[in-house]
């Protein structure tokens, strides 16, 4: 059996700056073995300001009606071009106030996607191109100094303070499906209060302790060891603000690499891709932030050494529970809650 790789971190758009929020920030993703899949479809942004962290994860379709499906391309457009939307919204608006213009936002995304695809792929051949290139999932949420807001469409999942929830029952629910509709227009549809985004979870920031936001492949392997979850998340006592790769390292060090997991994936066949952004509440003082020392990093991708020692651990046993996108497992938990720490060995 293959082996299972290991989470990387890899943004398709990544503009990063310090920030002064008591919060770190950071994500990873990991290729699926899915039968017919050979590219990894999911696709995550970060934004990082002063007093805001935004953070959005999208998951191509797996399947198309006209062909082979190429909606990795669409996952990591609509990704980039989603957070360069919110630093635009975001600037003269707070979390929230932006709950009310959700709509506004879904209506100048889809603009910008007919845009794009329309400039190569005049009609007739646009609505081909939006089902090939373009159908995916979106989930953002966005953090300032005094509120926090969750939001999207499709399957996926979600834990704000160690509450889980999962939108698997949104599967099939895709932001760019809706311009494919012929029997009603999509922009009537958005005023008429019908628009594919939805908000998942609120609330004010200093409530927040944890918000990991995650594509629907990362919700098997949680329902499976929600105590070692827990662990990642709090942060270490020397976790600094804002973007950190030392989480990724977190993360494998304290959840991917343990020995109960890696033995369990062992016996899985064929799994989809996994991909998610943390964010979590450094829990120590930090130095006040100078606007001075503020140096301004954007890349298209970043990638992370993938060597750390796994950590010992008793295994679990064994599930034969599978998960495929072509056929669901509905047994997975709605709503849990999870320790905030994982018992003692």
């Amino acid at each position: 059996m293959a082996a299972n790789p290991s989470f990387e971190e890899h943004f398709s758009w990544s503009n990063r700056r310090p920030s002064d929020l008591p919060f770190q920030a950071g994500g990873a993703t990991q290729s699926g073995r899915l039968a017919g899949h050979f590219v990894n479809q999911d696709a995550l942004s970060l934004l990082i300001r002063e007093n805001m962290i935004v953070g959005l994860v999208c998951d191509g379709c797996g399947g198309s009606e006209v062909g082979d499906s190429n909606n990795e391309v669409g996952a990591r457009l609509v990704a980039g071009a989603g957070v360069v939307l919110f630093d635009e919204m975001l600037r003269d608006v707070g979390v929230r106030d932006f709950a009310t213009r959700i709509p506004e936002f879904e209506k100048r995304l889809c603009e910008r996607i007919l845009s794009a695809a329309g400039s190569l792929f005049p009609p007739p051949a646009l609505r081909e191109a939006l089902q090939s290139y373009f159908l995916t999932t979106i989930h953002a949420f966005i953090v300032d100094r005094s509120h926090y807001l969750v939001f999207g469409c499709g399957d996926g999942f979600l834990a704000v303070n160690s509450k889980l929830q999962s939108f698997d029952k949104n599967e099939g629910g895709y932001l760019t499906g809706r311009l494919l509709d012929e029997e009603m227009d999509w922009k009537s549809r958005i005023d008429a209060g019908e628009g594919a985004l939805r908000i998942h979870a609120q609330g004010e920031t200093d409530s927040l302790n944890s918000l990991l936001l995650a594509t629907d492949g990362f919700e098997e392997i949680v329902a499976e060891f929600p105590d070692s979850l827990a662990r990642v998340f709090e942060a270490p006592s020397n976790a600094s603000r804002g973007y950190d790769q030392k989480l990724l390292i977190d993360f494998r060090f304290r959840f991917w690499h343990l020995d109960k997991i890696q033995k369990w994936l062992e016996t899985r066949d064929g799994t989809d891709d996994r991909s998610f952004l943390l964010v979590r509440r450094v829990s120590v003082p930090q130095q006040p932030f100078e606007q001075s020392n503020a140096e301004e990093t954007n890349t298209l991708c970043s990638n992370l050494p993938t060597t750390i020692p796994n950590a010992a651990e008793e295994s679990l046993p064994r599930s034969p529970r599978s998960r495929r996108r072509t056929s669901r497992n509905s047994s997975h938990p709605k709503s849990a809650g999870i320790p905030t720490r994982a018992p003692k060995d």
